[in-house]
């Protein structure tokens, strides 16, 4: 499988130099203001794979442990910003693959990169035996309960995957429907497997896992589509050494409602437009299971989905898997469309459903920690704020006028010892954006775990109602500008309140009845 790192290109993401000055070596980002220092190895392996290198050339004889090390390092450097992947363009796949591509249309078509989650066929925009004899087998795996109409469109939609038919294979677990489900699903050319009582998506994906052939397997729900790259765009990343799931993008498959397109933007589901990797496996990454890549061997080492958990279920799985040291990886490709809860209480009702898992989850994983870094002049700016409006005491603000000045020369001091220079002006709006970042993160916590318990502990000290305002008014205009969703500020508001006092709802449930509450706790890591 790792051939297939033949199709993925890496580059310098934008902004980002590399740079050698008196033997030392170093990546240099111009926004944000970072500067990481990097071995002379590894200066090299970027410098030629940003040139056009093919990676699989370069790391194809290495030991598997070397290879799982340089998977580790160019994937982290990804997630933080100083590398880009993508596919390779059509034509120069075609010159370092030569007989391998028949038909390239449709990459040229849309600038020589696989579309991303359009309507339509791309049969042919990578369909040459060359490529098709590296790809490995494919099993998808669906659950599904009393949901007729969703998985008919489902199965409708994998009848156009851009996938060697040869190389494929669909299984149905009907979870006990008391519907037409079944009857839909056996009019099909997929493999059906009707339990006669209900076990949860759990059980049902594991039953199909247990019947799987295929090498990889792609966990669908019943309530998605896809996109016809679904499979392909997302399988490459496997060619990674040590990779053992990858995730892929859910977009909203209705966009009518102020509540649709909210939820388009805001869907717990969305995991974002850029690349998510971990290293540590004690940090919380996880990628949902409604679209989600396991390799078969991964999947069973782990031991499968939980079967008594009915939400939260996929966290625990990619929690676990990441303990065994198998790598989890997010690309914002491999587009499916959900058809999310479009009638706002069902919404809030399973809003609150995902708040009562983190508790149960926390438990199950001691070693989980909520930890946050924060740099120690943004710290110290955060809580002289913080002491202003909980105290009265708007005098205390002040204490940022030294910071400021203080906070960019320690920024200048420590890029000095990489031998790399930046104006005051960069290095001032460094500071600043690293600021309100610690201003933004730290609120919306406050907001999402502790809106309830703020607005109650007001009653007693009315200062609190101030901060429990500051949280949700900053970390609600921060979002709304980021996420840009198609909706008025107003209607954002409305939704944005509901669901984030939904899920501490939840949350607060689900700490009283496993008398626990781990997940209300924020560790501050000190930056120096």
């Amino acid at each position: 499988m790792i051939s297939l790192l033949n199709s993925l290109n890496f580059s310098l993401a934008k902004g980002v130099l590399l740079r050698t000055n008196d033997n030392a070596f170093s990546l240099i980002s111009e926004t944000p203001v970072r500067v990481l220092r990097i071995s002379p190895a590894l200066y090299g392996l970027i410098k030629k794979i940003s040139e056009g290198q093919d990676l699989f050339e370069l790391i194809k004889d290495k030991p598997v442990s070397e290879r799982k090390s340089v998977t580790s390092i160019l994937l982290t450097l990804v997630a933080k910003g100083y590398l880009s992947i993508q596919y390779k363009r059509c034509n120069e796949y075609l010159s370092n693959n030569p007989g391998r591509l028949e038909h390239c249309d449709a990459l040229k078509q849309c600038n020589g990169h696989l579309p991303h989650g359009q309507n339509g066929s791309f049969k042919n925009s990578i369909s040459a035996s060359g490529y098709d004899e590296i790809l490995p087998t494919v099993t998808v795996v669906i659950p599904v309960k009393n949901r007729p109409g969703e998985i008919r469109d489902c199965l409708d939609s994998l009848k156009v995957l851009n996938y060697p038919k040869e190389k494929m294979e669909i299984i149905v677990v009907d979870d006990g429907s008391t519907d037409s489900t079944g009857d839909i699903i056996a009019s099909y050319n997929v493999k059906l497997i009707s339990l006669p009582k209900s076990k949860g998506a759990s059980a049902c994906r594991n039953i199909g896992v247990k019947e799987a052939k295929g090498e990889i397997i792609a966990f669908l729900d019943s309530d998605c589509t896809v996109s016809p790259g679904w499979i392909k765009e997302l399988l490459p990343y496997f060619a990674f050494e040590g990779v053992g799931a990858v995730g892929g993008f859910v977009n909203s498959y209705y966009n009518s409602s102020c509540l649709d397109k909210y939820e388009a933007a805001c869907s717990s589901l969305n995991m974002g437009k850029r690349v998510l990797f971990e290293r540590d496996a004690k940090t919380n990454f996880y990628v949902p299971s409604c679209n989600l890549f396991v390799k078969k061997d991964a999947f069973n080492q782990t031991g499968g989905f939980k079967e008594s958990m009915h939400v939260g279920e996929d966290v625990d799985f990619c929690w676990r898997m990441r303990k065994l040291g198998y790598f989890l990886l997010y690309v914002p490709q491999g587009v499916i469309a959900h058809k999310h809860r479009n009638i706002l209480a069902k919404m809030l009702k399973r809003r609150m459903e995902y708040g009562t898992s983190e508790a149960d989850l926390y438990k199950k994983h001691s070693d989980k920690e909520k930890v946050f870094p924060v740099p120690v002049y943004e710290g110290l700016s955060f809580l002289s704020f913080l002491l202003a409006i909980c105290m009265t005491k708007p005098l205390l603000l002040a204490v940022n006028a030294p910071l400021l000045p203080l906070g960019v020369f320690a920024k200048a001091k420590k890029i000095s010892e990489y031998r790399s220079e930046f104006g005051y002006m960069s290095l001032l709006k460094s500071f600043l954006r690293s600021t309100l970042s610690v201003y933004y993160f730290i609120l919306f916590h406050l907001m999402r775990y502790y809106l309830l318990l703020m607005l109650a502990a007001g009653v007693v000290y009315s200062p609190v109602w101030h901060l429990a305002a500051i949280s949700l008014v900053i970390s609600s205009i921060v979002d709304y500008s980021v996420k840009k969703p198609n909706i008025s500020f107003a209607a954002f508001l409305y939704f944005y309140v509901l669901e984030h006092l939904a899920y501490q709802t939840g949350v607060l449930g689900g700490c009283l009845k496993q008398k626990s509450f781990k997940c209300y706790k924020l560790k501050i890591k000190i930056l120096l």
